[in-house]
């Protein structure tokens, strides 16, 4: 174990959610009769006084910033393998930052009343008393109460000195699932109440707790090293139900209804099937599920099955796993992926269409879009070393081999002769920096072997940013510019991501076919706006189904070089596959209109294309679905 003498502040956080209000007279309630031991468990919460059943737990410590030591336990638990529940709840429950123009509370941004904004907050000053200390209140809350906002007082000291400070939600915040919010803050703690309807169903009231100190290093050692978590880094002790949380979590997992429900929910949540009833027991999970089907034009029906190890198996190393055959292509299809610390190593046979999004899954097989034919199977063999030097710069270096063959209607033909290649075999090493939180810069560097071992290399910038607004809108952007430097055949060229598949996809393009662009030199930009309700909260009778719109704007331009462009120099190179063009003139767009929060988790998006409307076999419209479940 490590300790420094040098520590500064030493950090404790709490989170719990509890069933609120729950009901206190068990055996008159339909679903709770047959679990009278929950009534020993039942407690008064200490913000609105309801009844309230707490089911989950979770506790940080860290050191000067750094996370030294967690603990979670509740019904949540089994939801949680892959840390992206915790993830997001750690967005949604965070220090409240009051020293700028606005201030983010569970993810969403508004006006700080510490600016003064009398635009947005009417103040009222009053003068009061406290242990003999005379205090300046000044009270706010919103100019329009329609809008919804946050009503609440500062307590300071003559000097200016912040002794406190109280804000509760008043109005509709528009935030998902979360209908109140109460925030205090003094001295070294802070804490956030949050009344939450999940799906609209179950009432839930979570909350937050967080205390710093700050340490005289001469007098106190503490641990530096991650370990288990210990009683004594919690700053105030645990109250008789949050410690008994464990308990009630046992007791409702041997329960006939909890095998019924939430397994299910469990499998349904995380897309993997537990070899252990108790998740957390669990050594080996199969999935992911909605990977067990899936079909396309050269393998026809496509099953899988695979699994990956869990921490109880090894928390110094991982693995995954998966066998798939096609029934038409007759062959089988193989991923073994192993991890250990920083170092992974991947070996995988499979089949993809050049520029095409696809998970191969049951999802993905619902395509709307155009089903392409031209595929190829390849087969590659990749290490990675992955690490974050600092805050700002992580770094992932590889090598890899890959052999890929033509499938489908797809073909590898020389450009000077046309006969057949069977395969193209590539050996390449990269880099990949992120500069966070909006930067990555990736080049690789290798080459390729037709007729003989030829270099290439890629370079390629990204650009990732949200901007956030006061009435909780955003807009995201996401950006990237690349070149290919030297001579090389189409399969190692680029060609714009697109989504054939009924469900939506993160940096895709819709409208577009898969290969209908080929370049070496691009660039593209995707743009989502989040608005919030700026439109249809202000329709009668709509506003009350708080449904949100989206706007969406994607573009692309590339270019091939003549180096590149089989037609007007074919040595060395193979033919592009057919009705695969270089682009023109113009760029490509194509935009699109959404509707999200429908029925709190699901999301439509309708596309237009507005640019090489005269290309063969395209699809001027599109639709595609999107699910969100969570915060």
């Amino acid at each position: 174990m490590l300790f420094a003498q040098d520590a500064a502040t030493e950090t404790y956080e709490k989170l719990t959610f509890s069933i609120a209000p729950f009901p206190p007279d068990l055996q008159q309630n339909h679903w709770l009769y047959q679990y009278p031991f929950l009534i020993h468990h039942i407690d008064s919460s200490q913000y609105d006084r309801q009844p309230m059943l707490t089911v989950s737990l979770r506790e940080k410590f860290y050191a000067n910033d750094k996370l030294i030591a967690r603990r979670f336990t509740g019904l949540d638990n089994s939801l949680d393998a892959d840390g992206d529940l915790s993830a997001a709840l750690d967005l949604m429950f965070r220090h409240v930052d009051l020293s700028g123009s606005t201030f983010k509370l569970m993810k969403k941004t508004f006006v700080n009343p510490l600016s003064w904004n009398r635009q947005v907050y009417d103040y009222y000053t009053d003068t009061i008393e406290i242990d003999g200390t005379r205090l300046l209140k000044y009270s706010f809350s919103p100019a329009r109460r329609s809008s919804g906002g946050f009503v609440g007082n500062v307590l300071m000291t003559p000097d200016s000195l912040i002794r406190q400070i109280t804000m509760q939600s008043v109005g509709e915040l528009n935030i998902d699932h979360v209908k109140k919010i109460y925030w205090q803050q003094r001295q070294n703690t802070e804490e956030i109440y949050a009344d939450i309807r999940l799906q609209g169903i179950v009432p839930v009231q979570a909350h937050w707790w967080r205390s710093v100190k700050t340490l005289d290093p001469p007098s106190h050692l503490m641990p530096m090293a991650a370990q288990r978590f210990s009683e004594q880094y919690r700053h105030q002790p645990l109250n008789r139900q949050e410690s008994q949380v464990d308990v009630v979590v046992l007791l409702l997992q041997h329960s006939s209804a909890y095998r019924m429900l939430v397994k299910p929910m469990e499998i349904a949540l995380t897309d993997y099937i537990p070899t252990r009833f108790n998740r957390m027991q669990s050594r080996f999970d199969f999935g992911p599920v909605t990977s067990l089907y899936s079909y396309n034009p050269v393998e026809g029906s496509r099953w899988r099955i695979g699994g990956k190890t869990t921490p109880r198996m090894s928390r110094l190393w991982s693995a995954d796993a998966a066998v798939a055959y096609g029934w038409r292509d007759r062959q089988f299809k193989y991923q073994l992926q192993l991890r250990v610390d920083k170092y992974s190593l991947l070996h995988e046979y499979d089949l993809a269409v050049p520029g095409e999004i696809s998970d191969n899954n049951l999802f993905t097989a619902l395509r709307p879009g155009v089903r392409e034919t031209q595929m190829q199977y390849f087969r590659k063999t990749e290490f990675h070393y992955a690490d974050t030097w600092t805050k700002r710069l992580a770094a992932d270096l590889w090598i890899r081999h890959a052999r890929y063959r033509a499938a489908g209607d797809l073909r590898y033909q020389r450009a000077d002769d046309a006969s057949p290649l069977s395969a193209l075999e590539t050996l390449s090493l990269g880099v990949k920096l992120q500069f966070l939180p909006m930067l990555t810069l990736l080049h690789q560097s290798g080459g390729y072997r037709i007729s003989k071992f030829s270099p290439c290399h890629h370079t390629e910038l990204r650009l990732e940013k949200q901007f956030d607004f006061n009435d909780g809108a955003y807009i995201t952007l996401l950006g990237a510019t690349g070149k290919i430097w030297n001579k090389a055949p189409f399969p190692l060229l680029f060609f714009p991501n697109t989504n054939q598949s009924l469900f939506l996809r993160s940096e895709a393009f819709t409208t577009m076919r898969p290969m209908e662009f080929i370049a070496d030199e691009y660039a593209n930009l995707f743009l989502t706006a989040h608005l919030n309700g700026l439109i249809l909260n202000h329709i009668p009778l709509i506003n009350r189904l708080k449904w949100r719109e989206t706007l969406s704007f994607n573009a692309m331009y590339g270019h091939l070089t003549d180096k590149n462009n089989p037609q007007l120099r074919p040595d060395g190179l193979l033919l592009l596959p057919a009705e695969t063009l270089p682009f023109g003139a113009a760029p490509y767009l194509e935009t699109g209109f959404g509707v999200e929060n429908i029925f709190k988790f699901l999301r439509i998006d309708f596309y237009r294309r507005l640019s090489y409307l005269d290309a063969p076999h395209i699809k001027k419209w599109g639709v595609r679905l999107g699910l969100k479940i969570g915060f």
